[in-house]
Order: C-alpha cells, then sequence, then structure tokens
C-alpha cells in the first residue's frame, strides 16, 4: 500500500509485514529535486498519489507547490522525481501578469492550451506553433487561472495570477 504523508512531506510504502518504507520526500517542505533521487526532493504538502497500470510510476499531488510529480518506481535508491509529461518543465512568465503571458517550451513539445477561470470555465483556448508562446491577456478580469498545456506525451497544468 502507498500512501502520502503531507504532515512529514513524504510519500510512503507499507509492506506486507507492515514495514513502512520512504518512497519520496526528505522530510522538509519545499520544492527541489527533479531529476534526482525521490528521497531527496523535497515536497510541500503531497495529497494524493496513483499508480500507473504496471506500477512503475507513481504520480502525485504536491499541492502547496501547485504541481503534480512523477516518479519512476520500484528502482530505490536512486528512484527519479521528475514533473509529469516531457521534459524541460515549462515556464510561464511574469505570474503574476498583467497583459502578456508567455509560455516557454522546447519547440514541438505541446500542441494546444487551454486556459480556465477559478470556476473550471475555459475562457482561452488555441494551438501553440512555436517554443515561446506570447498569450494576450489584457481582456481577462483579474483573479486566479489555470493554464492545461496538451503534449503528446501528456498534460501539464499551471496556476497563473492575472492582476
Amino acid at each position: 500500500m502507498y500512501y502520502s504523508d503531507p504532515g512529514a512531506a513524504r510519500i510512503r510504502k507499507i509492506d506486507t509485514n507492515g514495514i513502512i518504507t520512504t518512497i519520496a520526500g526528505d522530510g522538509s517542505l519545499g520544492y527541489s529535486g527533479d531529476g534526482g533521487s525521490a528521497t531527496a526532493a523535497q515536497l510541500y504538502n503531497p495529497q494524493g498519489i496513483c499508480m500507473n497500470s504496471n506500477g512503475t510510476l507513481i504520480y502525485l499531488a504536491d499541492y502547496s507547490n501547485h504541481v503534480v510529480r512523477r516518479i519512476k518506481y520500484p528502482q530505490p535508491p536512486n528512484t527519479a522525481i521528475t514533473p509529469p509529461g516531457i521534459e524541460p518543465r515549462l515556464t510561464l512568465s511574469p505570474n503574476p501578469a498583467t497583459d502578456i503571458l508567455t509560455i516557454g517550451v522546447d519547440a514541438g513539445v505541446y500542441h494546444s492550451y487551454s486556459i480556465t477561470n477559478s470556476m473550471g470555465s475555459v475562457v482561452m483556448a488555441n494551438a501553440i506553433n512555436t517554443a515561446n508562446t506570447q498569450l494576450d491577456i489584457k481582456s481577462l478580469p483579474a483573479g486566479v487561472y489555470y493554464i492545461r498545456l496538451m503534449g503528446n506525451d501528456g498534460v501539464e497544468v499551471r496556476k497563473f495570477v492575472k492582476m
């Protein structure tokens, strides 16, 4: 059985003998460790986990960091922790934004995006054609939004603030 332990900032496994093993998290709150050992990574309030059908990937909701992270498993102690989808991670800048939001990724990584407001309504969507796509967000009211980027290898969601 696997479970998230938000108070200890760790993901843990309980085996059939009742032995508890840390799968991810070094016990300190924060965000670090992508690409390195999962047990050396900092998590901030991990809330939930799920595993793929063959048990080789664990996805965790790193709640207070507002990201989903992926652990390749079982490969301790050198299990890598990474953001799911395609590397490198995407960047959104500036965040908070007022007029223009730039999505920075390698060309061809994502093919489209959608932006939803805090109520879950899609307020903007389009294709992504270049590595640094600039979105005109002047018409959006001030608030918190979520951008969902879709690619051939998965989906990544990020939060941004419109001032």
